[in-house]
């Protein structure tokens, strides 16, 4: 169930461009645990981080930012991660997901700074 999730390093990301969606789970650095909330909350503090799924980081990007990325399958051979015109094959799915995600941060650091 955790590759549901944003990873950590990228969560932290987020938040700092603003994300602040209610989320299904969160991390614990106390307790070094993912841990499920009874409902989607917002609370974070010093040990607790809420972590997105995948999917509400990606439609966060399209609606705040208006841009998309995706990943698609050509044919049986790989994955291909996309966004904008970047496009590179991985082995499965979940590689290709995170490194849309990661491409997508990138292109919002460039278009902060």
């Amino acid at each position: 169930m955790e590759k549901e999730f944003v990873p950590y390093e990228l969560v932290v990301k987020l938040k700092e461009f603003g994300f602040d969606e209610p989320c299904l789970c969160s991390w614990n650095f106390y307790t070094n645990e993912l841990n499920f909330n009874g409902q989607p909350s917002t609370f974070s503090s010093e040990d607790v981080i809420q972590l997105p799924l995948f999917q509400q980081a990606f439609r966060w990007f399209r609606e705040k930012y208006g841009i998309v990325g995706y990943c698609y399958i050509p044919n049986e051979t790989g994955y291909w991660g996309h966004s904008f015109e970047n496009k590179s094959k991985y082995d499965t799915y979940e590689e290709a997901e995170l490194a849309c995600l990661e491409k997508l941060i990138e292109i919002i650091e460039v278009v902060k700074e």
